[in-house]
């Protein structure tokens, strides 16, 4: 199976009704246009191109966490918000409250969301590319843009006068980009189910973080109920991460669909999330210093980015070829976000995160122990002895200790280790490395320095 909680949703997670409140009607209404455009966008390229991946129109449905009336009134608004938006169908329904769709009953519904196979879907783009004379390079991994010259750490190097940084997290060093988003560590768990024990379509409670689970046929165990959930700030120290959050999130998967079985398959992965609710698509802040090459970004779009990946293509494709779409100044990364207490506390946390980043350089807090010599056979954990610099540590099965530098070489913050996944990840813009020190997640180009 694909470790993937991939899908397209018509609902925007931050809020259509937020989204209104602090930018505007016009602004909400195109973001459900686009919503609407990239689910729409995916069919209409798989029916071009032959795309088989498992496209299919399933209904979408937004439930309270609980029974309180104020979770209702958030619901209320949300539907109210997206009508006004343009999303005419979505409405109340009541789903009975059955097994199958998790004892849920009234529930806003948001029609024509769509699930796929994220991968046999970059399969089929990468061969309709070749087929218009284009090429597709794997494992050729950037390490430096300057001007209009692309070199990758093999050495080799194209020369062209755009560039489009994909990377999920722009791998430059620019603060307009890196200080308006934070990346959050989310996890997954796919659990095996009995035909008839999950309906089909896509659920999404309104906890923070909440859960996003949806119905997958068909993989290497059988169908399967897929929960993603227990988001945290990712970097956070190891004392800070529960440890049983793979079972948690099973067992809440239990709680609302009994007849989810045995985990099939668990996994983490990584967002970035926008202080303003909306995704960085367009040219780089900082375009006219990049020398005579133009570049572009495509980051921000939190848990969203199959939907964001379809508007981004759009945006970004029409500004190169200097045509300005509808939707470019809104999510221009140049763009000054709306005062509001929201935006203010999530800039205050993109604030905080990277100062503690900064300030673990010097301070022993930074540090779980003086030395590895206690640490057990297949864990890890950041070390200083006395005024040294931090070093990040793993010790493999066999007692074997690998020694890193624990700063980042992005931008110079300490790493810290997730005992769950068994990596260092930076707190200040979300790189990650494994136990062994190898770059797995930029937006860092390079491994942890080797320590002696």
């Amino acid at each position: 199976m694909w470790r993937s909680t991939a899908q397209l949703q018509l609902w925007n997670d931050t809020f259509y009704h937020k989204i209104e409140a602090e930018r505007g009607l016009e602004v909400s209404t195109k973001v459900a246009e686009g919503h609407r455009f990239g689910i729409d966008n995916v069919k209409k390229v798989c029916d071009e191109e032959g795309i088989d991946c498992g496209f299919k129109y399933v209904d979408g449905h937004l439930y309270p966490k609980d029974e309180e009336s104020s979770s209702y009134d958030l619901l209320e608004q949300e539907l109210q918000a997206s009508n006004r938006a343009g999303l005419s169908d979505v409405k109340w329904v009541d789903l009975g409250g059955g097994q199958d769709v998790g004892g849920i009953r009234r529930a806003v519904q948001f029609p024509r969301c769509a699930n796929f196979d994220p991968i046999r879907y970059c399969e089929g783009l990468a061969k309709a590319i070749s087929k218009r004379g284009g090429a597709v390079y794997e494992t050729s991994r950037v390490k430096k843009a300057e001007g209009q010259t692309v070199t990758t750490e093999a050495g080799q190097s194209i020369q062209t006068p755009v560039i489009v940084f994909a990377t999920h997290s722009p791998t430059h060093k620019n603060l307009a980009v890196h200080a308006r988003q934070f990346p959050e560590k989310l996890y997954a768990v796919a659990l095996q189910i009995p035909k008839g024990g999950m309906a089909d379509g896509q659920f999404w409670d309104t906890e923070a973080p909440y859960h996003s689970v949806r119905f997958v046929e068909g993989t290497s165990k059988g169908d399967c109920l897929l929960v993603r959930g227990n988001n945290h700030t990712t970097g956070i120290k190891p004392e800070e991460i529960d440890a049983d959050t793979y079972e948690k999130l099973a067992q809440w998967a239990r709680s609302r669909w009994p007849k989810a079985g045995e985990v099939a398959f668990e996994w983490s992965g990584q967002l970035y999330a926008p202080i303003d609710r909306l995704a960085l698509y367009g040219q780089d802040p900082f375009n006219a210093f990049h020398l005579d090459g133009t570049y572009y970004i495509a980051t921000g779009d939190a848990g969203q980015g199959t939907i964001g990946g379809q508007i981004a293509g759009k945006v970004i494709s029409q500004q190169i070829l200097g045509q300005e779409g509808p939707w470019s100044e809104m999510f221009a990364p140049a763009r000054l976000p709306p005062p509001s207490k929201d935006i203010l506390s999530a800039l205050g946390h993109v604030i905080s995160d990277t100062t503690a980043g900064y300030v673990d350089i010097a301070s022993p807090a930074g540090a779980q122990m003086q030395n590895a010599d206690g640490l057990a056979k297949d864990s890890g954990a950041i070390i200083q002895q006395g005024d040294a610099p931090k070093i990040a540590v793993y010790v493999d099965e066999d007692g074997v200790q690998h020694k890193h530098s624990a700063i980042c070489p992005h931008m110079g913050c300490v790493v810290q280790w997730s005992p769950i996944d068994r990596s260092f990840n930076c707190p200040c813009h979300g790189a990650g490395f494994d136990r062994f020190g190898k770059i797995v997640q930029g937006p860092a180009t390079s491994d942890l320095e080797p320590v002696k």
